[in-house]
């Protein structure tokens, strides 16, 4: 159990440099999601204007909320994990005992 639990978070899965890298996809997909709907339109909220869409001002909060963290994710989080992946793989070449 143990050592399929190490395989499945270090060796093959998600710490692992593919592992960080989908994880940076899957936040640049949900970020390209969010550009393609045109949630960004709803951001204007945030400086107290309510956008045409949609009518009701706690949804338009809600939608921009949904923008704002993936943009943040996009910004702060992707990156991290790429440059993440980069240096475990680097690691993972040198010899070790």
């Amino acid at each position: 159990m143990k050592r399929r639990l190490q395989y499945i978070l270090l060796e093959g899965g998600i710490l692992s440099p593919v592992g960080l890298l989908a994880a940076a996809a899957a936040i640049s997909v949900l970020f390209l999601a969010c550009e393609i709907l045109g949630l960004r339109e709803t951001t204007s909220i945030v400086s107290g204007t309510v956008p045409g869409w949609p009518a009701h001002a706690g949804a338009a909060s809600l939608i921009a909320l949904a923008y704002i963290l993936a943009y943040s994710a996009l910004v702060l989080v992707a990156p991290v994990l790429a440059i993440g992946a980069g240096v475990l793989a680097l690691l993972r070449l040198l010899p070790y005992d």
